[in-house]
């Protein structure tokens, strides 16, 4: 008799205001072993972070009630869980301060979702 593997749900928070990218997102990476809640604010996502343990934080840097890098960091000082950065900013100097902030990836707008799949699964380790 052959043992059945079993694999653990990952849950991935998503972090992005703007509601129709963040549901394309969770369409697109739509998998049985992957779980998805998707955030507007950093205040929803405080409340979820209180609820549930997260394997990857997508975030949006913009955000209408503070900074993704501020968040970022305040979630780095308590938790190693990866944290890839999705956003519009793509200077040199935003991704620097992406990744001093506690990143682990940072992805610009626009986005291949492949790439953003091939992020996750490193990150993940799924």
């Amino acid at each position: 008799m052959q043992k059945q593997r079993l694999c653990k749900k990952q849950n991935i928070l998503i972090l992005e205001d703007d509601k129709e990218l963040a549901e394309g997102i969770s369409l697109s990476l739509a998998d049985e072993s992957l779980e998805f809640v998707l955030c507007g604010t950093i205040a929803e996502a405080r409340a979820a972070l209180q609820e549930k343990r997260f394997d990857l934080l997508i975030v949006d840097i913009n955000l209408p009630d503070g900074s993704g890098l501020a968040f970022c960091k305040e979630i780095r000082q308590q938790s190693r869980m990866p944290i890839a950065l999705l956003t519009a900013r793509d200077m040199e100097l935003d991704i620097v301060k992406g990744l001093e902030c506690g990143a682990d990836d940072y992805i610009t707008k626009p986005f291949s979702l492949m790439g953003l799949l091939f992020s996750q699964a490193v990150v993940c380790r799924i």
